[in-house]
Formats: structure tokens, sequence, C-alpha cells
């Protein structure tokens, strides 16, 4: 059994409220460590709020208080009430708002409006900084992220020392839920490519939301099958010539996250070619070569992050769909 921290406030008011949360927490049976496994804050921030030191952030005891199976809006009443006692807590930016504009493939465009709030209502937000890792490849833990804005890779280490890049997840997106779901370590790395806004779930409220939203459950499902789908298209694609895989994977990019426009569609994604590579399965050298192949051809022009695509059907006809 946990054993509550010892309460050090300036203000009584701050101080009965850990103390609060650290019954809370005592109930639960959590330890500190519990809590950091299903959450995005380390043992150290827990351990601070749990203190009565000064008031926490209310994303740092909203999350706390639902690891425990408590009240959130109860405990939100509280934390309001004392605002004033103590300054609060602010993080040194300010997390966006999700503009809302979800894209038809992914989790969350699957969603009709009631179950995409009730999802965006639950967890915590959490914004990761460019390069920061959410997920590393093997790890026991069984968290879930969906990503709100910004772009993340899913990466694995290849026994001959390579870095290959699996997938890109952009806004709407799931990521985590494999591990949340069968219990198994995480299957890949997952790293913020640049400034990347997540709702955050522990798996136990996760699960919670799945189990109790048949739409949610039907919605989880047709995002996996999709993504089986794409996992068994790329696997026939090891047999076509490296321009045919290199055309066929602008053609999935330019669908998935590509904005048309009276010139063709644009890609605007934070990859490089050499990771463009690797979802084409071959290497750099030849991927840039297929990438000047099709320039030629004047069906792309490439620049910094950037391809566009002047002909939608003269590229399929490349990838010989």
């Amino acid at each position: 059994m946990p054993r509550s921290l010892p309460v050090q406030a300036a203000d009584d008011r701050v101080a009965e409220f850990a103390q609060e949360l650290n019954s809370l927490r005592d109930s639960a049976g959590l330890s500190i460590r519990a809590l950091a496994h299903g959450m995005p804050y380390g043992k150290s921030t827990i351990a601070d709020a749990l203190s009565g030191r000064r008031l926490a952030s209310w994303q740092l005891v909203e999350g706390i208080v639902r690891q425990c199976g408590g009240d959130p809006e109860e405990w939100r009443e509280k934390w309001l009430s004392l605002r004033g006692a103590e300054p609060v807590e602010t993080p040194t930016e300010r997390v966006p708002a999700p503009t809302g504009q979800w894209r038809a493939s992914s989790f969350l465009g699957q969603l009709d409006e009631a179950s995409r709030d009730r999802l965006l209502q639950a967890g915590l937000p959490r914004l990761y900084k460019p390069g920061e890792t959410l997920f590393l490849e093997g790890d026991a833990t069984r968290s879930v992220a969906i990503v709100l804005s910004g772009f993340v890779k899913a990466t694995v280490f290849a026994p001959s020392g390579r870095t290959l890049l699996l997938a890109l997840r952009g806004p709407g997106d799931i990521v985590g839920e494999a591990s949340a779901l069968d219990g198994q370590p995480q299957p890949a790395t997952v790293t913020s490519v640049e400034q990347t806004f997540v709702r955050w779930f522990s798996q136990e409220e996760f699960l919670r939301c799945v189990q109790s939203s048949p739409a949610i459950a039907a919605g989880l499902t047709r995002d996996i099958v999709s993504r089986l789908r794409e996992a068994s298209s790329q696997r026939i694609d090891l047999d076509a010539p490296a321009l045919k895989r290199v055309a066929r994977v602008l053609l999935h990019l330019a669908r998935e996250f590509g904005e048309a426009g009276s010139d063709g569609h644009t890609i605007s994604l934070p990859i490089s070619q050499g990771e463009l590579a690797t979802l084409a399965d071959t290497s750099a050298p030849t991927a840039i070569r297929a990438l000047h192949t099709l320039r030629e051809r004047g069906l792309v022009s490439t620049g910094y992050r950037s391809i566009r695509i002047f002909d939608m059907d003269r590229l399929r006809e490349a990838a010989q769909f």
C-alpha cells in the first residue's frame, strides 16, 4: 500500500488540498511510480504536486484524479477555489486548441461528433517539442496518444543497424493502442517530428472509453483494419520495381496528408528523402533516382520537405494501379 507523502505547504488550504489528493491516491492503492506509468509526467513532478508546496496545474491534478478513479468535476471545483490562494503553475508553452478538421481516414475522422467530444474531454493534454519521444520500442508502457496537431513518426531499429520509418501519423491519428489492447511491449518508437499536441490516455482510461462506447469501439476496429490492409499492401509492393514503390508511397501520402490545389496535390511533411526511401523499402540513392525520373516525366516537383504531384492519374499509371 503506498504511503501518503508529507505535506509541506505555506498555505493551509493548499496543504489540505494536497492531503486530500494523497488520501485519494491511498484509497486507489497507487504508488507514484504507478501514476507516472499512465501519465505524461515524471515521478518527481507528481511527487511535487502531492507534497503541497504549491498548487499544481489543473492538467496534472486532473491526471492524478482520473488515475485514482476520482470525479474530475468535483476536484476541479476544489482546485478553482484555490487559485486565489496560491499562484498557479502554468506551462511554459500554451497548448493549442485542436482545429476540429480531421482527415476522413483518421481515427477521429471516422467517429461521430459525440464520440469525438467524449474522447477529447478525457485523457490529458500534452505538448511535445520536435524530436521528443512518445513511446520507445520494446517499452512496457500501455498508454495511448491521439494526435491533435503536428506529426509523429513510428520507427524500428533493424538488425542491420538502420532505423526504419514505418509510418507517419498526423492529426486525428491514434498511436500506442496496440500495446494498450494486447498488453505487449511497444512495437515501435514514436517520435514527434515537429511541435505536436496530443491527448494522452492511461491504458485504463482508454479501455474504459472503448468499452463504454460501441461507436468508439467500432471506430477503433475500422482503424486497425485499415492499417492491416495498408501493411498487406506494403508487403505486396515489395515485388514491384523501386520506381513503382516510390510512386505508390507518394500516392498514399497524397491521399492521407496532401492538399489539393489548382496546380496539383502538395505533400508538406517533415520527413527526409531517406525516410521516404524506407517507406518505399529501398535505399536513399535509389529513391532519389526514382524521384528524379518522376520529375523528368513532369509528374512531380520536389522542394524542402515538400513534394508536389501535378497529375495524380499519370502517377497512378506510373505506379500501375
